[in-house]
């Protein structure tokens, strides 16, 4: 492995020898230290020291002070911010999500014993060289396992989102729980609605889009049913094997749970936090596949118009091929000869429609060109005027 002091950005190394010269200790926490171990890119870089607040601010005066009654400010660099913040031990915890009061101390030992796991109770210090792991993060990371800081049950009563962050982990980097944090998970877990949903739908998402959802998810759903969602899952499948688009995993999830799309609420799932685009492309995916099979009218023409909106094109036929390749080979031919299809781009354009059948603008018109996109859909080479003109000359009389 290679040395965690090489890979320190020059900009923060610079930060650490301003603070050392004034006399302060400087360390590197988090998951900066975490992902060293697991010899993984390092994206955001921590710095814990017992400056405080005010001795921070008269050091880094362009700092961003958003978070300095948490002792914390954000410092700007080439790299991104760089995070500061004035150790702290525990205080005490109240709605079993925020501490009560701030209260700092000038031991790295007190700071990272108020962490949620072992494995993000690892300090570096700059200045000598060497890490602290007062609570055996490093063994625990060989043995890939994730065990609280301290009783678990007194680390999820402060921040019932820890529960969650575990399974998170888990899903991310692949460790197992370790059994006493499993079981204080499954006792806590009415604690949950505790928590805000904005909260929630953060490690939720975390969760799902990881690369061994599989196995924290199954955990996961014994002990909770995952009732925190927007709507009730009878069981849980590989989401693993579908592109990491979150979406499309939570739609096939709710396909797999046999979820009715009476009980998927647009509102619901943008209330739960859901970004708009997402919760609607999901939704009228399940309804897609519920509401429009084969042979119905608009099977086609539901299908062209989703995979026209969606980003995610790609994915979404990776997707339908897992179970449903006939939809994603009609989809992909449809595209193949009409990459930038859209339906309000016809070769016939809705005044020459109205000047061709008479038909008035309004409801009677959005019906007729309703019945023409389903006519269209069903096949790639229907994409021309000629075709277009004899299907409307077939249903209308021409206007004279």
């Amino acid at each position: 492995m290679n040395s965690f002091k090489e890979k320190i950005p020059q900009e923060v190394v610079n930060i650490a020898k301003h603070l050392i010269a004034e006399n302060f200790d400087v360390w590197i926490v988090g998951g900066a230290v975490r992902n060293h171990f697991l010899q993984k890119t390092i994206e955001d870089w921590d710095l814990a020291t017992q400056a405080t607040p005010k001795q921070l601010l008269s050091l880094f005066p362009n700092a961003n002070v958003s978070g300095i009654d948490f002792g914390c400010l954000m410092i700007p660099a080439k790299i991104g911010f760089v995070q500061i913040t004035t150790l702290r031990k525990e205080g005490v915890y109240k709605d079993y999500r925020r501490p009560h009061q701030v209260v700092f101390c000038d031991s790295i030992v007190e700071d990272v014993a108020r962490r949620d796991f072992t494995c993000n109770a690892i300090a570096y210090e700059i200045r000598t060289d060497t890490f602290i792991d007062p609570f055996e993060g490093q063994k625990d990371i060989q043995s890939r396992m994730i065990r609280s800081v301290g009783d678990p049950n007194v680390r999820l009563n402060e921040d019932a989102l820890r529960i969650l962050r575990a399974f998170r982990f888990s899903a991310q980097i692949g460790f197992s729980l370790d059994p006493l944090l499993l079981a204080a998970c499954k006792s806590n877990i009415g604690l949950i609605p505790h928590l805000s949903k904005e909260r929630i739908f953060q490690e939720w998402r975390k969760l799902v889009v990881a690369p061994f959802v599989n196995n924290a998810l199954q955990s996961l759903y014994a002990i909770s049913n995952l009732s925190f969602l927007p709507v009730a899952l009878q069981s849980v499948c590989n989401v693993q094997q579908v592109p990491n688009v979150f979406w499309l995993r939570m739609a096939y999830l709710l396909l797999q749970a046999n979820v009715q799309t009476k009980n998927l609420q647009y509102k619901d799932w943008v209330d739960f936090g859901m970004a708009k685009q997402d919760a609607k492309w999901m939704i009228q995916l399940v309804t897609n596949i519920r509401e429009y099979p084969q042979g119905h009218v608009e099977h086609a023409y539901r299908w062209i118009e989703l995979y026209g909106q969606v980003t995610d094109k790609k994915e979404m036929l990776a997707l339908l091929n897992l179970q449903h390749p006939d939809i994603a080979g009609q989809i992909h031919a449809f595209a193949h000869m009409h990459p930038d299809f859209n339906f309000h781009h016809l070769p016939v354009s809705s005044n020459e429609i109205i000047e061709m059948t008479g038909v008035l603008a309004g409801p009677a018109l959005g019906s007729l060109l309703h019945e023409l996109y389903c006519y269209v859909a069903q096949d790639p080479t229907r994409v021309d005027r000629e075709t277009i003109e004899n299907w409307l000359k077939n249903r209308y009389t021409p206007r004279k």
